[in-house]
């Protein structure tokens, strides 16, 4: 904490500049330096001209592979490092008082996220359950992650500076003796619980099973994904990121509990596609239930039957909407009644009535007259005979 402490002040003292990748110390009017490299150059100081092992400091702040020749790319390292070591050097960063330095690392202590249950064995196997990835662990073999590797993971996630090795000597990991994988397994263990936002949500989180996902509710996403698809299907919502939105706004559930529950990964652009779908199930709330399940298979008569009248084929979306203004879709708790037999066996497909109503919908939208059923049933026109 001490350490961490000093790098901060050692960066505000050089002039603290924020970037696109976080905060960095700003060298005179030159580049920017990286709190990695302020990090090594601190352990520089602390020597002070006497045994300093650069390829094991950078190691330690995970700058450099620990399989990495120790002389390879040592000299361009060095010209980083030396000059921010020097400042640090004759601005006397390291000679304050320990009162203060305590003072200011037990301040730095309390920004910190509170520590999850690492002590807590259900709590670690159900967090090695969900960092498991298929390059090194399996689910399938019950092979998971040390839970001393996860606790150093989780410590890389809950401090603002990235300190590998720190992380290693607090939960008893040597890196020298480790490998060379273990700096490489830790930054994949972070930046999958990071993904996962698994420490931003309270921790019994963890251990709540998944929403139910019984017939009827998969009726109805299923449903859902078409009523919010435009031209082709291949534009149709991601049906992961709709069941994460489907929980936030139907069970008022937050965006980051949701995904935990669904063991759906969170990055940036995902959040902003469940948000935008969010709205448009809000927006699709305000017109039509949505609790409406309708068939695929209906939709696509619709929209051939609309062709066929002489309009451009509609969208899903607009299928859909017209399938159910005309009562031809049945509610979610039907489905389950139904025991997921299939739509003939319940009559859930749409009526010729419903379907010819539907079509007609979609043509006064275009700016047509209605048409018969006798439209559908005529023979074709002949070869060269005008278009009805």
């Amino acid at each position: 904490a001490l350490r961490d402490e000093a790098l901060r002040r050692a960066a505000v003292e050089a002039g603290v500049a924020a970037g696109s990748s976080g905060l960095h110390a700003r060298r005179g009017a030159g580049a920017l330096v990286g709190l990695k490299t302020i990090a090594v150059a601190v352990d520089m100081a602390k020597a002070n001209g006497g045994p300093f092992d650069l390829h094991a400091s950078a190691v330690r702040h995970g700058i450099s592979d620990p399989n990495e020749p120790a002389g390879r790319n040592r000299k361009g390292l060095h010209d980083r490092v030396a000059p921010v070591a020097a400042r640090i050097l004759e601005l006397g960063l390291l000679e304050s008082d320990a009162a203060a330095d305590a003072a200011a690392a037990a301040a730095a202590a309390s920004l910190l996220p509170p520590l999850p249950p690492v002590d807590d064995p259900v709590w670690m196997d159900e967090l090695a359950r969900r960092v498991v990835t298929d390059t090194r662990w399996r689910p399938t073999t019950e092979l998971f992650p040390p839970h001393d590797l996860l606790r150093a993971a989780v410590e890389l996630c809950r401090h603002v500076v990235p300190d590998i090795g720190a992380a290693c000597d607090r939960c008893g990991i040597s890196l020298e003796k480790c490998g060379v994988s273990t700096a490489s397994t830790l930054r994949q263990m972070r930046d999958r619980i990071r993904g996962l936002c698994l420490l931003e949500v309270p921790p019994e989180e963890l251990l709540t099973p998944p929403p139910p996902d019984d017939v009827s509710h998969r009726a109805l996403l299923a449903s859902l994904r078409l009523r919010l698809t435009q031209r082709a299907i291949t534009t149709a919502p991601d049906a992961a990121n709709l069941a994460v939105a489907f929980d936030v706004h139907a069970r008022d559930v937050p965006l980051k509990v949701a995904a935990v529950r669904r063991r759906h990964q969170l990055s940036g652009s995902r959040a902003k596609a469940i948000e935008k779908l969010v709205t448009q199930l809000a927006e699709l709330e305000t017109k039509q239930s949505l609790d409406a399940v309708l068939e695929a298979d209906d939709i696509e008569t619709v929209r051939s039957m609309a062709h066929t009248s002489g309009i451009n084929v509609p969208s899903f979306k607009s299928a859909a909407f017209a399938l159910v203004e005309e009562g031809a879709s049945r509610p979610a708790a039907a489905v389950a009644e139904a025991g997921g037999a299939s739509p003939s066996e319940v009559h859930a497909y749409a009526s010729p009535e419903q379907l010819l109503r539907a079509t007609n919908r979609l043509r006064a939208d275009a700016g047509l007259e209605p048409v018969d059923e006798a439209f559908f049933s005529a023979p074709a026109a002949a070869e060269g005979d005008a278009a009805p």
